[in-house]
């Protein structure tokens, strides 16, 4: 990787490993051999007119003979034009996106891939409204609208390497790609309205709460899609809302989304957060989805897990991943550390489910970690990426 000023530039070379040798190659991940990219923006002239420019060269290569692989090059100028005052801002863009492939398949076989070219352009514009409250923290108001334009070119024959479509969140409401990846760019004219507030602390600029909610309104049907599926014809888009609280040692989230069409919740995340210190945190969240086009339960899942110290030599450590759907364990670890001044020891167990549509196929395994303070560890590196994977906030105080 190298940074210059306003300017970055990353390049990457990733091979990968599939470790379940019953996976069919057709359904591993391709392999960037390599990629790179450059992005940057720069003011014009000291004008407040501002240059961007996003590049990226892949080379996919993959374990399946069959599989289409090859090269894809996307080069994205563009110019914005950001202003902004005390209590509001507008910025108005417009960005040409180019993208070309050399693709065939191992095997020999040959494809010819159209080059795709299509202007994108936005406008983003929000006020800033704020007051003080009796308790001296400061409350923000910011309605915030979101304009993005981007016509429709025919996309099915270009290959799908890397491209998906992500959750649904605050965050999408404001991006100018409903996909994520570089083979499908989607089609649109819509308008995003959003609302964002927040409870501030004025002197540290801490931020207590933030409350966010938006819903897109589209103007025309959406024909692009990952593989050839239907047009999407809906009018408005869900209704998406995220809260967050911090208070001292304590975080909370809530993720909702309302489905318009069926008049429901569905997905609807809850999670609670303490920590008092390395040693010592508790989380518990609870996660529901319904199936597509469906009042049925995809996922209804509970999450507990803790870190707690009982004294300076002993702590315990577990986790409990459970499926109210399935009425049965997802994840289960249960753990001890013993700490002295010079070396620490950590067992867990763990007792992972393999597959979820066979109830008793599970991974059990039991895992140790044995730290010479100040040299380093002896057959931790599984036990501390587990741990640092299952237990939001968890940090080893021994490496």
């Amino acid at each position: 990787r190298y940074d210059l000023n306003n300017w970055h530039m990353k390049a990457m070379i990733q091979d990968i490993k599939t470790i379940d040798d019953n996976a069919p190659l057709d359904t591993r991940p391709y392999e960037r051999l390599p990629q790179i990219t450059l992005i940057g923006d720069e003011n014009i002239v000291n004008s407040p007119l501002r240059f961007t420019f996003d590049s990226e060269y892949v080379d996919f290569t993959h374990e399946d003979d069959s599989k289409t692989t090859g090269g894809r090059l996307t080069l994205r100028p563009g110019f914005s034009l950001p202003l902004s005052g005390a209590a509001w801002f507008i910025e108005p863009a417009v960005k040409f996106s180019h993208t070309q492939y050399d693709v065939g398949t191992v095997a020999g076989s040959t494809q010819t891939v159209d080059d795709r070219n299509l202007p994108i352009s936005s406008v983003d514009a929000g006020l800033f409204f704020e007051r003080t409250l009796s308790n001296g923290f400061q409350q923000t108001l910011e309605p915030r609208i979101y304009y993005l334009n981007v016509p429709y070119e025919d996309q099915d024959n270009i290959p799908l390497f890397d491209t998906s479509i992500p959750r649904f969140s605050v965050a999408q409401l404001y991006r100018d790609n409903r996909f994520v990846g570089g083979d499908r760019i989607g089609d649109t004219n819509q308008l995003t309205l959003g609302l964002t507030s927040r409870l501030l602390n004025p002197n540290t600029g801490d931020e207590f709460v933030r409350a966010s909610i938006g819903q897109i309104y589209y103007f025309e049907d959406r024909k692009v899609s990952l593989n050839g599926g239907t047009i999407d014809t809906d009018k408005q888009s869900d209704m998406i809302a995220e809260l967050d609280v911090k208070w001292r040692r304590w975080q909370s989230s809530i993720d909702l989304q309302w489905d318009v069409s069926r008049n429901e919740l569905s997905p609807e995340n809850y999670f609670l957060h303490y920590k008092s210190d390395d040693s010592r945190l508790f989380n518990i969240g609870y996660r529901k989805l319904l199936q597509d086009n469906s009042s049925e339960v995809d996922i209804e899942q509970t999450d507990t897990s803790f870190v707690y110290s009982f004294n300076r030599n002993y702590s315990a450590i577990a986790r409990w991943n459970y499926s109210l759907k399935d009425h049965k364990d997802i994840d289960t670890i249960l753990g001890l550390t013993y700490d002295s001044c010079c070396w620490s020891i950590q067992v867990l167990g763990q007792r992972l489910l393999r597959n979820s549509t066979t109830r008793s196929d599970y991974d059990t395994a039991i895992l140790v970690q044995f730290v010479f303070k100040g040299l380093g560890s002896l057959s931790g590196s599984r036990a501390k990426s587990t741990l640092e994977q299952s237990i939001y906030g968890y940090t080893d105080i021994y490496q």
